[in-house]
């Protein structure tokens, strides 16, 4: 598990977007059953729209055809 934690605090870069949003100060990652690692950073804008760094590992894992998550 502790390399999964380095791995999500390496991902860590906060970015100012416009207009006060702002994204990366908050990372994730998850190992899959098959031993694949995904990350992920949150993303939050005023208007609501904004995901969390947990969603954005998931959206990742599921987009390279992956169902199963065996640590995160």
């Amino acid at each position: 598990m502790n390399n999964l934690y380095n791995i999500a605090k390496n991902t860590i870069n906060h970015i100012n977007l416009k207009k006060n949003g702002e994204a990366g100060h908050v990372a994730c990652a998850l190992e899959t059953a098959n031993g694949a690692v995904y990350t992920g950073i949150c993303i939050d804008v005023p208007c609501s729209i904004g995901i969390c760094a947990e969603q954005a590992a998931i959206a990742d894992m599921l987009k390279h055809g992956e169902t199963q998550i065996k640590k995160l």
